[in-house]
């Protein structure tokens, strides 16, 4: 390969036809096994890590008759979400036993990604109202709205700090894609957290303020040959030094951090071409903070469990279900009992809630 590349040019032309195209497909075929063998490696350790620490868990038992009514008076709090059941995405917010359901938003636009204020003064959300996607707040009656980003670059997937005083967010202003930024929770002192390759979204605060868990597509650059390795969980500080992967290859998104910051829930599709043992549609997991002890919560093949969301005891997840990725229902699931309610039917998409 080194007397292969350090031909000079002159002496490269005085080869024969036959022997530079000999030549040339020797290359390829160097560069094709290399990349294979380092694929196949990067294959290999995580289907290692995946079936090291996963677990099949088992589906949860949904409720009926009396028995979910106590279990619906035993929910406590609030939670919004988005839903198109008006006939485009507005946010909407009701009692966590599914009554008191308000419409904080009504207009045309795609209002999206609803997440609480620590004290729950505030809710910030992601709106294209005035032409392109961006942060807005408001009070929890709709009322008090303020657009915190105003940049022509689209931004979304707000989530607070423990504090209150600052939002983490992404946006693809960055010359680099979609990066991870932080700023004032009243829109100023935009900084950039992340500059890495691929897409950043999905960041999610830890309760102690100490870690931020976010989901990315990072390229594997082969120098010769750039691969997407699929969205997948990593976890950085509010420094943003390079990151922790904690899952691998398609294999995470959505994450959300218990209360206690002990636990992450979070979102595996996993699949790999050619390994049939490793191909599901979408579940709700739980693992501990650090990657390890995964356990399948919902276990169910033949829905898409998603958008997982904590009850502030951190006894319950909140989470979102569907048939085909069309409509969505909104579910709540007893992490330690596996017993659950359905809350909405299937007739809209009811998607990101927040419960606080």
């Amino acid at each position: 390969m080194g007397n292969l590349t350090g031909l000079k040019t002159d002496k490269w032309r005085r080869l024969s036809k036959k022997a530079r195209k000999t030549m040339t497909s020797h290359r390829e075929t160097l560069q094709a096994a290399s990349m294979s063998v380092l694929l196949l490696l990067v294959l290999l350790a995580g289907l290692s890590a995946y079936s090291s620490e996963k677990s099949e868990g088992s589906a949860p038992t949904e409720l009926s008759g009396a028995a979910r009514e106590e279990f619906l008076k035993s929910l406590q709090g609030r939670i919004v979400f988005q839903s198109d059941r008006d006939g485009d995405n507005e946010i909407y917010v009701m009692k966590a036993d599914g009554s008191q359901v308000v419409q904080l938003t009504d207009n045309q636009a795609d209002d999206r990604y609803p997440a609480w204020s620590p004290d729950g003064e505030k809710i910030a959300f992601t709106s294209d109202r005035e032409g392109n996607y961006e942060i807005y707040t408001m009070t929890p009656d709709g009322k008090n709205l303020t657009n915190l980003t105003r940049h022509p670059g689209e931004d979304g997937d707000p989530s607070w700090s423990p504090d209150g005083k600052k939002i983490i967010f992404y946006s693809d202003r960055s010359q680099n894609g979609w990066q991870l930024y932080t700023m004032d929770a009243d829109g100023s002192r935009v900084t950039q957290l992340t500059n890495f390759s691929g897409r950043n979204i999905l960041p999610a605060w830890s309760p102690d303020g100490t870690r931020i868990a976010f989901v990315a597509n990072r390229i594997l650059d082969l120098g010769f040959k750039q691969i997407p390795t699929g969205w997948n969980l990593y976890l950085t500080d509010p420094t943003g030094k390079v990151p922790k992967q904690l899952t691998w290859w398609k294999g995470g998104c959505e994450p959300s951090w218990s209360p206690d910051g002990e636990k992450m829930a979070w979102v595996s599709f996993r699949e790999v071409k050619w390994v049939p043992w490793v191909n599901e549609k979408s579940n709700v997991w739980v693992m501990n903070s650090d990657g390890s002890d995964w356990i399948n919560l919902t276990a169910d093949p033949d829905h898409y469990n998603y958008f997982p969301e904590w009850s502030p005891d951190g006894t319950k997840l909140a989470y979102a279900k569907s048939p085909d990725k069309d409509d969505w229902a909104l579910y709540i699931l007893s992490v330690d009992e596996k017993t659950q309610v359905r809350m909405t039917d299937y007739s809209a998409k009811v998607k990101f809630p927040d419960w606080r």
